[in-house]
């Protein structure tokens, strides 16, 4: 519970430290931001320190420099000292470089093809919490390591308990650095631990996949080709992309959680912390329940797309339900918000190894964490300011934009599984890998098809629900068709609220017309969901409406973000992601049904 907790420790009582300091919110930011902002520079270096020396070698220097960092933080007890607070905290952010990409590697290492997601969503949840008793913890596949899934937790929890706001400066230091003295204390511990317990490997490799890595691995392999390989993999950067912007979006919401908090229920801070481990907490169950599915079914791709549209669902109720004065609320949509965000970065990390087998899982992973830190500094200072500004619906509205793109941009990868091909007995790979399959179990080689089986029903029954939500769509558009003919005054009432002046009788009439033509194209799309020319019209007539409000948001100025122009956007985005999902199984159902005919 050390660099995690460092991590998020300022961010969790940002404004007693702003009163401590005397410094601006954005400076109390900074100590958060300070962690992306080293991560991305020193990836390829300690990549290649991964590659070139081992887990262990990463593991040890990791918890030295984390251990390091907080005892300098103890030289900064003094409201003049910021800048050694600082200093502190930028040495744990070196250490949680050589963190942040081991969570794949350690379950590719240490864990079979059946266990791998699962030991990977345990590991990468403690890591996103950057912390450090995973690495002896993984050794042994059991308990410990699902404990060290809870130092952000504490980070958010913790702080607010043991520094009171008080206004007395040396109280206050008191208090503070009985919290320093307690993280530094168990940073120095879990240091000894991993010099005590770590290893770097197993005897024997635990999987056929990491069997097949070892015998390709070539020490004259460049380095620079293996990146470049990376980036001429399509799928790959589209999922970097989107991890980006999940992960992005977690990193803003739990730097500005406090702020945002407290902005609608002062002298919440507690509370505020409590519902950070509200959000850990849920998103550790999400990320191990996650990587059990993904062990059983091997549906990489679609887990993922499922798991990213109910972030940004989870992220629209949390938005609507936070300024409604009812803190316990905003605990429960918090939680259901961090049950899917947080449970979606093992996901990511796993689907990352399966896209890029047989490069380095640190690479892999490395280059995800790259882009997270890269939208977590732009989601962090742009949602910061607006909340500032304009306050934290436009702020959280900026984030739900971004999970949307990133929720499309997700239904566009292509669910290449090469290590679940590697599994899989093949003749080139069946000598060299006898000696470890003589223990695999017969049931291993038809499990893909039986998951593949599955999910095929699975889509059938999606295209069916699919129909009912197309029909409700279909009669919502009529509803708000008949009102524009019957009232022009709900458009600029509801809708066209920044301009109003500019809607009138026939421009109202004109938008009737436009709806009840959706409404009708939805529901013959409804009625024969089979008929491509058809879907793909209904597709196009959510992609206009989402078009139109950002258009109108952004460009021309006449909306602003309320409930009643996000409703209709958010239902024209999960219809859209729900559309293309549906379309893979549509593009191939005829060639099944022609099939069956033959």
């Amino acid at each position: 519970m050390c660099n995690a907790f460092q991590w998020i420790q300022y961010g969790a009582i940002n404004n007693i430290f702003m009163h401590f300091y005397g410094v601006s919110a954005f400076a109390i930011d900074w100590l958060s931001m300070c962690y992306m902002v080293t991560y991305i520079p020193l990836l390829l270096p300690v990549a290649w320190l991964l590659e070139k020396f081992g887990l262990r070698t990463i593991a040890l220097t990791g918890s030295a420099l984390n251990s390091l960092g907080a005892w300098v933080k103890l030289g900064s007890l003094q409201p003049h000292l910021f800048p050694v607070t600082m200093l502190g905290q930028v040495i744990c952010s070196v250490a949680q470089v050589f963190i942040l990409g081991m969570p794949s590697r350690i379950a590719s290492v240490w864990f079979g093809a059946n266990e791998v997601s699962t030991a990977c969503s345990i590991a990468v949840f403690g890591n996103q919490g950057k912390e450090n008793i995973k690495f002896f913890a993984s050794r042994s596949g059991h308990g410990p390591e699902r404990w060290a899934c809870l130092g952000i937790a504490i980070g958010f929890l913790v702080p607010p308990v043991l520094v009171p706001n008080i206004k007395d400066q040396d109280k206050l230091a008191y208090h503070i650095s009985i919290m320093f003295y307690i993280i530094a204390g168990v940073a120095t511990l879990l240091f000894i631990l991993v010099i005590i317990v770590f290893k770097e490997k197993p005897k024997h490799p635990p999987s056929r996949a990491q069997s097949l890595s070892y015998a390709l691995a070539s020490t004259d392999a460049s380095y620079l080709s293996s990146i470049i390989r990376f980036f001429k993999n399509l799928n790959f950067v589209l999922l970097v992309i989107t991890y980006g912007l999940n992960a992005g979006a977690f990193y803003a919401l739990s730097t500005l959680l406090t702020r945002m908090v407290i902005s609608h229920y002062p002298g919440e801070e507690v509370n505020a912390g409590r519902i950070g481990l509200t959000i850990v907490l849920a998103g550790m169950l999400g990320a191990v329940i996650s990587g059990i599915w993904l062990d059983r079914t091997k549906t990489y791709k679609e887990t993922t797309l499922v798991v990213y549209i109910m972030t940004l669902v989870g992220m629209v109720v949390y938005t609507s339900t936070l300024n409604l004065g009812h803190l316990w609320v905003v605990f429960i949509t918090a939680g259901a918000m961090g049950f899917f965000m947080t449970g979606y970065l093992p996901l990511g990390f796993e689907f990352a190894v399966e896209l890029t087998y047989p490069e380095s899982e640190g690479m892999s992973s490395g280059l995800l964490n790259v882009s997270a830190q890269v939208f977590g500094i732009i989601f962090t200072i742009s949602q910061g300011q607006i909340i500032d500004n304009y306050g934290t619906t436009p702020g959280n509205i900026f984030l739900c934009v971004f999970l949307t793109l990133g929720a499309v941009l997700t239904a566009f990868i292509k669910a290449d599984l090469r290590r679940q091909d590697a599994n899989k007995e093949t003749p080139e790979t069946s000598g060299m890998l006898s000696a470890w399959d003589s223990g695999l179990p017969p049931r291993f080689q038809t499990h893909g098809q039986k998951a593949l089986s599955g999910w095929r029903g699975a889509m059938s029954r999606f295209l069916n629900v699919l129909r009912i939500w197309l029909m409700m769509t279909s009669i919502i558009a009529a509803g708000g068709s008949l009102q524009s003919f019957r009232d022009h005054t709900f458009l600029y009432e509801k809708l066209y609220t920044s301009k109003p002046d500019l809607v009138n009788g026939l421009q109202a009439r004109t938008f009737g017309l436009w709806t009840m033509l959706s409404s009708v194209v939805r529901c013959l799309c409804a009625i024969d969901i089979h008929n491509k020319t058809l879907y793909y019209v209904t597709l196009w007539t959510f992609f206009i409406v989402v078009g139109h409000v950002l258009f109108e948001l952004f460009v021309f100025g006449t909306m602003a973000p309320t409930i009643n122009v996000m409703a209709p956007f958010m239902v024209a985005s999960i219809s859209i992601l729900g559309m293309l999902v549906g379309l893979q199984h549509l593009e191939a159902e005829p060639g099944s049904r022609q099939k069956k005919r033959n």
